[in-house]
């Protein structure tokens, strides 16, 4: 590399660093990185020190002979001088040994190959998540919300990768040879995050950072974003970094509190049951509860719904004695070729108040007014765009896919493998429309994802080209979920191949994203009007339709709904008068049938969509943060989710004791996160009301330590000890065991799954 500036460009991902590279030009290089070990490590610190203490003795020599210099005096032959002196030699003795033990230990570590890209004007380097994590600065009092960042640690398994990267990016930040700095993650919180705390890190100014924008992969996307750099939104990371900061010191602050409190509980219990020091010892009772800001918001959610769900399903109130018998009435009438013709039906009590003089004992007449045809598009149900369906975002890929039988964490993996592959856009918008502001481009665009559909064997119709796709703009960073127009049918079959579950949300997606181009069905309707006599009194008059064919077939359903139940042509005419056939039914227990409530059933799909519509969390956690409560084993998830024992119990705590549990609270904090993305609110203001939400939070459990003693020790009773079970860690999760077992009581066996 020369001595031109460059351009130092930092991406999230390594294919999407590739993807960057091939669209700029910019060629892959290696570098060989010798791995370090904890012993290196050691050594090396042990070099800083003594050459730290060299340095120091070599300054306390220089003083000793200064200051007998200026009193005239000789000091070679001086205790004081030959000491310092035989110090510095024997440290450096040792130093030398250090360096020698270091080199050779150093020839012997282990070298990894890193791959990034780099030419002379450009070095594309890509990052794993989040490099440089957070921890708390040393505690000194009981709460504690001072962070500092944390560099990772090569030594550590799971930092490793993240030491390289990093090392990498350190060896090219040099201001003086960089001409721009970009962020290329991706253009959410997230990623502004994880590029933010990075050049926190080595104290770049935000304000000269730049940021590509894009949503889908291709080549011309990425030059063309690379060619229009935004300014990097500092508000975005601040807003990012509160969110961060927030989840952390909660975390830290509040589960040991609630640790403390239960391993104190358990302990008095267990002694006071005189059991054993060595059963003692076999019981884990440390990391059984967990407090979380989102965690809890999600088992509050679950919690309070199942409880509403199996209370309203238990209150079915028999009113059998005090009901009556109630008349209903249902009008028919035949036609010509004698086939029965139904009307409508009604009950006695709103007869008697729509047909004040009719008689139900006396005979009625029907006489046709008019008879008329015409052909309509069928709105179609549950759909707001004209009756068809919105393209997609998150929330609604999350429902389209919902049947496939995979959890909402695979969902998301399988919808970032497709982004990263290039077969859709950017998986994490919240938008319902193409984002594009031209017309003329919107339109375009959208035959070009119609023309790559139809290459992979999708139905196209002419029609899909006319206006259908033309959808605006909706104002969010990102455009609706759709298909690329790169994609080829190789490409295509490839995937079928190579991810059948990639395949089926793949498909699920196309699908939909043709019935947003879809023409409503076109169908011929018979419209009739009517008129009703009694004793040639006329008493009612009302209009009805038969849909009598389908003119146009739309060969996609719309969430199953199909039009195929087509009527026969009435055979009547204007003018045709019919008897009416009166028929009386008589219906039981209405109030009955009335209050019965069956069990919605609530599954991840749900909870998910409902932390997307509250803004709570973000993308990339919630369903992570979701499966991670499955594994603790706070709930159980078949079909639908249900909270466990441990889960009633923390959702039963945080409802008494951690305010913050309530929505309302979850929304004005994401809120006030939205106020700093605004520049609106500064942190320290934020910092201050998550400080006193912990601190009040914190007061309010030291008041009520016995009713939270008591909830720890509401569970289930051992029917031969009768005292209450312990909570155990086994190989496949908790259970509840009595604890006598630990004193092999061959009488107690009992067992409980959590």
């Amino acid at each position: 590399m020369t001595n031109n500036k460059y351009d130092l460009i930092i991406c999230e991902k390594e294919q999407q660093g590739s993807y960057i590279a091939n669209a700029l030009g910019v060629p892959e290089v290696f570098i060989k990185i010798r791995m370090p070990s904890q012993e290196s490590l050691k050594i090396k610190h042990k070099i800083n020190s003594k050459e730290k203490r060299i340095k120091a003795k070599e300054t306390q020599i220089k003083e000793f002979e200064e200051k007998y210099k200026r009193l005239g005096k000789k000091f070679g032959h001086l205790k004081g001088h030959i000491k310092l002196t035989e110090q510095k030699a024997k440290w450096n003795d040792e130093l030398l040994e250090l360096r020698n033990k270091y080199a050779k230990i150093k020839r012997d570590l282990k070298i990894r190959t890193v791959n990034y890209w780099k030419n002379e004007s450009t070095v594309i380097i890509s990052c794993l998540g989040h490099l440089i994590s957070i921890k708390l600065k040393e505690k000194n009092n009981e709460l504690n919300f001072e962070t500092k960042l944390n560099y990772p640690s090569p030594t550590n398994l799971n930092e490793v990768n993240k030491w390289v990267q990093l090392k990498i990016i350190e060896k090219h930040l040099v201001l003086e040879k960089i001409n721009k700095i970009i962020c290329a993650t991706d253009y959410d919180r997230e990623g502004d995050s994880i590029f933010g705390t990075i050049m926190e890190y080595y104290h770049i100014d935000l304000s000269k950072c730049l940021r590509m924008k894009f949503s889908t992969l291709e080549e011309d996307i990425l030059r063309k974003s690379y060619n229009n750099l935004l300014l990097f939104n500092k508000n975005n990371f601040y807003s990012g970094k509160m969110r961060r900061w927030m989840d952390f010191v909660i975390g830290f602050n509040l589960n040991p509190i609630f640790a403390k409190i239960y391993r104190k509980t358990i302990e008095q219990y267990l002694n006071s049951i005189n059991l054993e020091e060595r059963a003692i010892k076999k019981i884990k009772y440390d990391n059984t509860f967990n407090i979380g800001r989102v965690k809890l918001v999600i088992m509050n959610y679950i919690y309070n719904y199942t409880k509403e769900q199996l209370d309203s399903s238990a209150q079915i109130e028999n009113k059998t004695a005090d009901m009556e018998e109630q008349e209903i009435y249902s009008f028919y009438y035949y036609d010509k070729n004698g086939n029965e013709q139904y009307l409508f039906k009604k009950d006695k009590d709103e007869i008697q108040q729509e047909f004040q003089s009719l008689k139900l004992d006396e005979p009625i007449s029907l006489k046709i007014t008019n008879v008329s045809y015409s052909e309509n598009h069928k709105e179609l149900p549950s759909y707001s765009r004209e009756g068809r369906p919105i393209f997609l975002n998150l929330t609604n890929v999350f429902q389209i896919c919902s049947d496939l039988g995979a959890s909402t964490e695979e969902i998301n993996r399988i919808l970032e493998y497709l982004y990263i592959e290039k077969y859709i856009s950017y998986p994490r918008s919240k938008s319902e429309k193409w984002e594009i502001p031209i017309e003329a481009d919107r339109i375009n665009y959208a035959h070009n994802v119609l023309d790559a559909l139809n290459t992979c064997g999708y139905p196209i119709k002419e029609y899909y080209y006319d206006s259908y796709g033309n959808e605006g703009e909706q104002s969010y960073s990102h455009p609706c979920i759709h298909p690329l127009p790169s994609i080829t049918l190789k490409k295509f079959q490839g995937l079928k191949k190579i991810n059948p579950l990639g395949f089926l949300v793949f498909n699920e997606i196309v699908i939909h994203t043709l019935k947003c181009f879809e023409k409503l069905p076109f169908v011929k309707e018979q419209n009739i009007d009517y008129e009703l006599y009694q004793n040639s009194n006329f008493f009612h008059s009302f209009s009805d339709y038969v849909n009598v064919q389908l003119l146009e077939e739309n060969l996609l359903t719309f969430n199953g709904y199909y039009y195929s139940g087509f009527d026969k042509e009435l055979n009547v005419e204007i003018n045709d008068v019919f008897p009416i056939d009166l028929r009386k039914s008589i219906k039981i227990n209405y109030e009955l049938e009335k209050n019965r409530q069956e069990i919605e059933m609530l599954n991840d799909f749900d909870v998910i969509n409902f932390l997307n519509e509250n803004d709570i969390g973000t993308d990339a956690t919630r369903s992570v943060i979701l499966n991670s409560l499955i594994k603790l084993q706070y709930f159980v998830s078949n079909k639908m989710l249900l909270s466990t024992f441990l889960g009633n119990t923390l959702s039963n705590l945080a409802n008494k004791y951690v305010k913050f549990i309530d929505i309302s609270y979850t929304l004005y904090i994401e809120e006030r996160l939205n106020e700093i993305e605004k520049g609106l609110l500064s942190t320290s203001k934020f910092q201050e009301d998550i400080k006193n939400i912990i601190e009040n939070t914190n007061d309010l459990i030291k008041k009520h330590i016995k009713e939270i003693e008591d909830i720890f020790l509401d569970i289930p009773k051992c029917e031969i000890h009768n005292t209450p079970m312990v909570i155990k860690q086994g190989r496949y999760g908790k259970f509840l065991q009595c604890p006598f077992f630990y004193i092999n009581d061959e009488n107690c066996n009992q067992k409980f799954s959590i």
